[in-house]
């Protein structure tokens, strides 16, 4: 399967798997909206393999940024909470240049 603009983690919503797992962890309220649970208050396993935090980060950028990685290197949102962590670092960390 091709990394999309909308799934840059690669995630395949038509297993039988993610249908499974999508009713255990979103509550259809009677209005018929929906609304994902807490997951804090979800066991660990449901949960499956996260990425951690700076994939996640960088997993969103890649999404804003219609699924092109050059795009995000080129990103000029300073506003955005995410912008200094768009490139999976954190720019704290890293040696003075």
């Amino acid at each position: 399967m091709t990394r999309s603009a909308g799934n840059p983690l690669n995630y395949d919503y038509r297993s039988p798997a993610h249908v499974e797992r999508y009713g255990r962890l979103v509550v259809r309220n009677p209005d018929g909206s929906t609304e994902g649970l807490d997951p804090r208050d979800v066991p660990i396993e449901l949960l499956g393999e996260l990425p951690g935090p700076l994939a996640a980060i960088r997993a969103k950028c890649i999404d804003c940024c219609a699924g092109s990685r050059s795009e995000v290197a080129k990103c000029t949102a300073i506003g955005c909470a995410l912008w200094p962590y768009r490139m999976g670092t954190n720019p704290r960390l890293l040696p003075a240049a």
